[in-house]
């Protein structure tokens, strides 16, 4: 323990006695919640918050000498960085001086456990531990320290190719309360290592144990020990051959799960990981176990058990105070011959990056123009080593705090990330909205952004910021905060609580159920890009939360300086959770016909910038500015109709056609039917759908889960239910052509057309835009034809056409124009009753082919039932589009389409002609159905099919009778 922690510590307990507040147990905290609680009643809507943001706002004079400070702070902090430190409130400080006071913070960060480091790294010889290797293979995780609680131990300088310049984190060292504590993002046990790292081993066990006894007890729990993971028997196995008689174990799996506890009563050394039994054994207790080891001041040595993360770890590492950063998977990182003692008294890159940051905009002291980088400031080397790097790692720090509900205020100690908070406070207020990067002052735009990347919600109080631009230009500070008992049945990925955060207000949220689903709370379903921080700038970005877990009975507090919505992320779905929150407002939120009254009361109240539309499904988030735009259809003019258009066609048509089953999904006999008798599973949807009526990420809409869209939201609109599309797509449908593939939006609309298609056979009213131009390529057909190439020919003059036409403009139209001729010839043999079931066949027979294509046994088992018997699992793992399509779309339609790909162009392999010609199939015309403008979407492929004229290709027929 460095000699500056001792005496943090001494005048920490000296503080402690003389006022009776505690200094680092947040149950004696000496930071009450700016807003106090308020008896409230448990009643649905009870006002329980005055109308204003916060006694917080109120300047305050922080360079008050007669004020009394709670915790010890080092002297080389300014007397007014303390008192703001102490009041957790940056009130009349300004960003500058807190600034100073981080880069002060950071210096301290230099010396921290540099004693113990300097022994730990030295060999028993007095010789420096200065070349040690250490591989924890791939199967491993990369960690980050947590400034002011712990440091790394080892950082990585090489891959498994070799020599590597990046410098992640792979063990970290620290100390809580009196115990202390190692973690490994892998196990050193298990693989392969030198000398030096076993000597390491060896200081660590000692330093761990304190050598206070001889042997020491060391009690192993959550240990592997599968084919890949010997954890269990070659941990001791260590210990036998570097430590004999050194140490104690137990029998074991003595140790795991519920016995932990009785187990680490006596122990000197607890050595865990996340493995565990999910039906056997709960995360919650182990970490409990662990929790009460410490704090009789038993040591811990936790070892990552593989590269992801579990309840388990993720409980444990946060107990720890040590964060996850990735896998190891593909990075490799790892120590060869690496000398760690020249880490020591250095700050680790990450630190040292955000001290750059600070100083850099402090002083305005930075190479480059925001202006002229605008358009790529990735590739401005000076921003991104100047400013970039440090404010993402100090956004990377804050947000692993936020996610574990870290209650930094409310604790001694870890003054950097409190000032990082702190900064970023007193940078927003001065942020005006909008901030264009083309035409504002460098110096300007830096300090918003770094302002951006400096938020801390895991507080009572984090002040309002002021200007929060086009995102909530609504002043909400006369809104009385209620308390609210909420039931929700939990769907992955997230749902809306219906409620909403104000800004600068504490908000507690407590979970009353004791389901068992993981719940986490989280403000607004914003995506970044959204904000277009290198354009016109007109919002704050970073608007969504770091979700925070909350555990059946617990209760959590959190305040943000820019409120939104509420959400619940959830691991499982159809579980009941109940919520109490408490000092939140209600926003506009439709459910059911139940909320005509209020949700119309609400809009045109205008109090908020944001409200909702919920159905069990599909929720849509909206923009005060574009509600309007939604209602001004007779079709949809009331919420109740929206809704319904929007499980009928937004949802419901969508994962119909992409060949999904599942709740609000109606069986299709065409595809459910079809897929049952061939013997193929249909996957279910089992997710809520989100959108975003607000700005996109990218270009006027952006998909995902939520998309977000420019526009205003319509249930059979094309660009929504584009961007549904691209949800669900397979890239395995973009057909190819010479050296030309289809573009990626070559198979994304059939689920506007579809749903266009449905509202046509609902109402008979067409949906006008994204006509079909094919007389073009029926022209070319013809012109083929002409060039003497006939049926059971493959058409050269077809696949170069075809080819320059991607090549020159991306020729999507081109695409659906095939497949419309696929789905058409289908339909008019009447395979089907409506073409497009075509496309969910596709899907079905492709999500079979994906599960089994790489595994020889599972591709043996699955391949008679998609229409592949003679397809080689080599064959099948290599598939072309071409191939996969043409194989697949005989199979589900029953038709031998080999000649109509043939007359296309559409090129195919050996093997996949003769697996189509296995079949034995009824073959295809070489004509084209005359489908043209909108017909594709008023059932020309459904019940217009006889309508249809079938023009042959005979290099004669015209277009136009």
């Amino acid at each position: 323990m460095s000699h500056y922690t001792h005496r943090v510590l001494f005048l920490c307990a000296l503080w402690a006695l003389s006022l009776q507040w505690g200094c680092g147990d947040p149950a004696t905290s000496a930071f009450p919640d700016a807003t106090p609680d308020v008896a409230t009643d448990t009643a649905t809507d009870v006002a329980t918050d005055s109308p204003t943001d916060s006694a917080h706002d109120a300047p305050s004079d922080t360079t008050d000498t007669q004020v009394e400070l709670t915790c010890p702070y080092d002297p080389g902090f300014e007397r007014q960085v303390m008192v703001a430190l102490d009041r957790a409130d940056a009130s009349g400080v300004s960003a500058d001086d807190l600034m100073i006071g981080a880069l002060h913070a950071l210096e301290l960060e230099r010396a921290r456990f540099e004693p113990e480091l300097k022994d730990l790294l030295s060999a028993r010889s007095g010789a420096p531990l200065d070349a040690i290797t250490w591989d924890p293979t791939h199967d491993s995780a990369q960690l980050r320290a947590t400034p002011g609680v712990n440091v790394p131990l080892l950082l990585s300088n090489a891959n498994a190719q070799g020599p590597h310049a990046a410098r992640a984190t792979l063990a970290v060292l620290g100390t809580h309360q009196s115990a202390r504590y190692v973690v490994f993002g892998g196990s050193p046990y298990r693989n392969s290592k030198n000398d030096q790292m076993d000597e390491l081993l060896v200081n660590l066990t000692t330093w761990l144990t304190g050598a206070n006894q001889s042997p020491a007890s060391v009690v192993l729990s959550q240990l592997d020990e599968s084919f890949y993971f010997k954890d269990e028997s070659l941990t001791r196995a260590w210990f036998d051959a570097h430590m004999p008689g050194k140490v104690t174990t137990h029998e074991p799996d003595a140790c795991d799960g519920q016995m932990l506890g009785t187990c680490a009563q006596d122990a000197d050394l607890l050595i865990v990981s996340q493995k565990y039994d999910p039906d056997a054994q709960d995360p919650a207790q182990i970490v409990a176990s662990v929790q009460r080891a410490m704090e009789a001041g038993i040591s811990v040595l936790y070892l990552q058990h593989d590269g992801g993360l579990n309840p388990l770890g993720q409980g444990l590492l946060d107990l720890l105070q040590v964060g996850y950063v990735k896998d190891n998977y593909w990075d490799k990182l790892q120590l060869n011959q690496a000398d760690a003692t020249q880490d020591v008294g250095k700050l680790p890159d990450a630190l040292s990056d955000i001290g750059q940051t600070l100083r850099r905009v402090r002083d305005r002291d930075v190479t480059f123009e925001t202006a002229s980088i605008r358009e790529k400031p990735g590739d401005s080397l000076d921003y991104v080593t100047q400013i970039k790097a440090g404010q993402d790692q100090a956004k990377a720090l804050l947000d692993g705090l936020n996610r574990q509900n870290a209650r930094l205020f409310e604790t001694c100690g870890q003054e950097l990330p409190k000032l990082l908070a702190l900064t970023g406070d007193a940078l927003r207020r001065d942020v005006t909205y909008p901030l264009p990067v083309e035409t504002s002052p460098t110096h300007d735009v830096l300090r918003a952004h770094l302002a951006d990347h400096l938020v801390y919600i895991a507080r009572a109080h984090a002040p309002a910021q002021p200007d929060r631009g086009n995102f909530d230009p609504k002043d909400l500070s006369t809104v009385e905060g209620i308390t609210k008992e909420l039931e929700l049945v939990s769907r992955e990925p997230f749902r809306s609580a219906g409620v909403y955060v104000l800004p600068g207000r504490t908000t507690t949220v407590t979970r009353l159920d004791d389901a068992d689903v993981e719940a986490k709370v989280f403000v607004n379903s914003l995506r970044d890009g959204a904000t277009k921080q290198w354009g016109t700038y007109r919002r704050p970005n970073y608007l969504r939360s770091q979700p925070m877990r909350i555990r059946p009975g617990e209760s959590i507090t959190f305040s943000t300086p820019h409120g939104g919505p509420m959400f619940v992320e959830f691991d499982d779905n159809d579980q009941t959770v109940r919520l109490k929150v408490e000092r939140v407002g209600e926003h506009p939120v439709w459910r059911s016909s139940a909320d005509d009254e209020r949700f119309a009361e609400g809009v045109d109240q205008g109090t908020y910038n944001w409200v909702e539309l919920l159905t069990q499904d599909f929720e849509l988030h909206v923009r005060a500015d574009r509600l309007a735009g939604s209602f001004d259809d007779p079709r949809w003019d009331t919420p109740q109709k929206l809704a319904r258009g929007i499980e009928r066609y937004t949802f419901a048509s969508v994962y119909q056609l992409a060949g999904f089953s599942g709740r609000g999904i109606p069986q299709l006999p065409e595809v459910h039917g079809w897929a049952e008798q061939a013997g193929l599973e249909v996957a279910q949807m089992n997710q809520t759908k989100h959108a975003n009526m607000d700005q996109a990420a990218c270009g006027a809409g952006c998909s995902g889960n939520p998309y977000d869209a420019s526009w205003s939201f319509k249930p059979i609109a094309h660009g929504d239910l584009h961007e549904m599309g691209h949800g669900v797509e397979r890239g395995i449908f973009r057909l190819e052509h010479g050296s030309q593939r289809y573009g990626v939006h070559g198979v994304t609309n059939w689920w506007a057309f579809y749903a266009a298609d449905l509202h046509h056979a609902d109402t008979g009213a067409e949906v006008p835009d994204w006509k079909i131009n094919a007389e073009h390529l029926f022209d070319a057909l013809q012109s083929a034809w002409r060039a003497g190439e006939r049926a059971g020919q493959f058409s050269d003059a077809m696949d170069t056409f075809l080819e320059d036409r991607i090549a020159s403009n991306g020729a999507i139209h081109d695409s659906y124009a095939f497949y419309i001729q696929l789905m058409a010839a289908a339909r008019h043999a009447g395979v089907v009753d409506n073409g497009y079931h075509l496309v969910p066949r596709l899907h079905i027979l492709e999500r079979a082919w994906r599960a089994a294509k790489d595994d020889p046994q599972a591709w043996e088992q699955a391949r008679a039932s998609i229409g592949m018997e003679t397809v080689t699992q080599e064959q099948a793992a290599q598939l072309s589009p071409n191939d996969f399509i043409a194989m697949a779309s005989s199979f589900a339609m029953g038709l031998d389409y080999t000649d109509l790909f043939d007359m296309w162009g559409v090129r195919m392999s050996a093997h996949a002609r003769a697996q189509i010609a296995a079949h034995g199939l009824p073959t295809t015309q070489r004509v084209f159905f005359r489908i043209e403008g909108n017909e594709h979407k008023t059932g020309a492929l459904s019940t217009s099919i006889q309508a249809v004229t079938r023009l042959p290709i005979d290099g004669a027929t015209m277009w136009s009778p």
